[in-house]
């Protein structure tokens, strides 16, 4: 689904058969994008496991108002947008996260291009990537996150902030 800085309402269930995406921005000619909202439950077909991309731009909201995954998890879940809302579980095997402009900062566990303590623990999978080595510049924030079993990577130019009343576990790869 391409538009031209329209929004995307997907107002039932969505069964990913294929690598779909969706994109508001008509592949860059549109910048700003618009919202993309999902009400109901999006699944990856139950015989194999695809992928979706959402770019929203760099002023749309990306939101998903029920679990991600739960059913049949996705292989990518990829977002682009100025913000995104998780309200219900969100399963992958790699959650890609970073905001449509890349000078814009992250904030994990508070408010930007923010994903809160309750949207970071909704998400189970193997990997977690916040931000594009590439092209993010703004700076990431983490307040104190807890992810389920797996990688927690994070990559960009800017500048990292770790937050926490209690500890983090760094590694190197």
């Amino acid at each position: 689904i391409v538009t031209n800085g329209n929004e995307v309402l997907i107002d039932d269930r969505l069964l990913v058969g294929s690598n779909a995406s969706i994109d508001t921005t008509n592949v860059g000619d549109a910048p700003l994008g618009a919202n993309v909202t999902f009400t109901q439950p999006v699944d990856s077909d139950f015989m194999t496991t695809n992928s979706l991309t959402v770019n929203a731009g760099t002023s749309g909201l990306v939101t998903f108002l029920g679990p991600v995954g739960d059913t049949s998890p996705l292989d990518t879940l990829q977002i682009r947008s100025a913000d995104l809302q998780l309200a219900g579980n969100t399963t992958a095997n790699l959650i890609d996260l970073a905001p449509a402009d890349p000078t814009a900062a992250i904030n994990l566990g508070t408010g930007g291009f923010a994903i809160s303590r309750d949207e970071i623990s909704r998400m189970t999978t193997p990997t977690l990537l916040i931000g594009d080595a590439a092209t993010s510049t703004g700076d990431i924030t983490l307040n104190d996150p807890s992810v389920g079993a797996g990688t927690f990577q994070v990559s960009g130019v800017g500048n990292l902030t770790l937050q926490t009343d209690g500890s983090f576990n760094l590694e190197q790869n």
